[in-house]
């Protein structure tokens, strides 16, 4: 062992699964359904976290046959919570909120987030919690949703 290397100690790890974290397709719809028939601000909503015109319907990934949100969704752009693509720190807290009540994501709501494949929306599911949101992430995201028999996608974006 050289003098820049520090000893190895064993060490045991237990991950617990949280299914809380997760939500599937039946969830999704049942969600959509709700968030377009709520009259309660506090149904949980769903997030989309891709680029804007991908949310608008004017962009569409290779692998997704449709464009546009689902039903009921709200557009946060993952992007938007830093400071630039340049300097990609995150926005302070206080920002962070302002953006989130901008995009109608108020404080007590649940929220549950998706983007095209996964991965930006669990940066913001990850934003979500670090905000103190009830969170929940959609892995299969508008991928899963778009390529699904009887998905619905909402239009006038």
């Amino acid at each position: 062992m050289t003098k820049d290397t520090l000893p190895i100690k064993p060490a045991s790890f237990s991950p617990h699964v949280h299914p809380g974290v997760l939500v599937s397709l039946p969830v999704v719809r049942d969600l959509s359904r709700e968030a377009l028939n709520a009259t309660s601000p506090t149904a949980a909503l769903l997030v989309d976290a891709r680029p804007p015109e991908q949310y608008r319907g004017e962009e569409s990934a290779s692998d997704t046959p449709r464009a546009g949100p689902i039903p009921g969704a709200v557009n946060l752009y993952w992007m938007t919570t830093l400071e630039s693509k340049e300097n990609p720190h995150v926005l302070p807290e206080a920002e962070l909120r302002r953006l989130f009540q901008s995009a109608g994501i108020a404080p007590g709501r649940k929220v549950v987030s998706y983007c095209h494949s996964g991965v930006q929306g669990a940066y913001a599911y990850f934003i979500a919690k670090y905000l103190g949101y009830d969170a929940a992430l959609y892995d299969g995201s508008f991928q899963e949703w778009s390529n699904a028999a009887g998905t619905q996608l909402a239009t006038g974006r």
